[in-house]
């Protein structure tokens, strides 16, 4: 009995819990070149709040190039405390990953073809040009 009452109370506690104000942008989120360490620079910031299109959340983004033809894509998202925010974040989540799952999938076997993966990678896909995320060129 005191093992159940204990866990309803646990339960319970974050639904009562005070709601934290969001008190940082996106913006003010993203990390900078600087942070990757050296040789890192900013290709192009990403407008992700035009992608995602809510008042209730906020995003910022960039894609960064790096040492070694290195890449990296970020998105930080701000969302408020609500059920719409989050289920509008979800299916935002969603559209990236299907969007950058499609530039790619059709074209692994062919990169899977093009040698050894660099050391310490288990799987690599090498290509040459842009692939296309959220209508910018990203480059590879």
């Amino acid at each position: 009995m005191l093992r159940t009452a204990l866990l309803a109370l646990l339960l319970a506690l974050p639904m009562g819990a005070p709601t934290l104000a969001i008190q940082r942008s996106a913006d003010e989120l993203v990390p900078s070149p600087a942070d990757f360490g050296p040789g890192w620079s900013l290709v192009s910031d990403l407008d992700v709040d035009a992608l995602i299109q809510s008042p209730l959340v906020s995003g910022a983004g960039a894609t960064l190039a790096g040492p070694g033809g290195a890449r990296v894509l970020m998105l930080v998202v701000v969302v408020e405390p609500t059920p719409t925010a989050a289920r509008r974040t979800w299916e935002f989540g969603n559209r990236v990953f299907d969007e950058a799952r499609s530039g790619i999938d059709f074209d692994v076997g062919s990169g899977r073809d093009a040698g050894a993966p660099p050391e310490g990678c288990a799987d690599a896909r090498r290509g040459a040009g842009n692939d296309r995320l959220f209508g910018q060129a990203f480059p590879v």
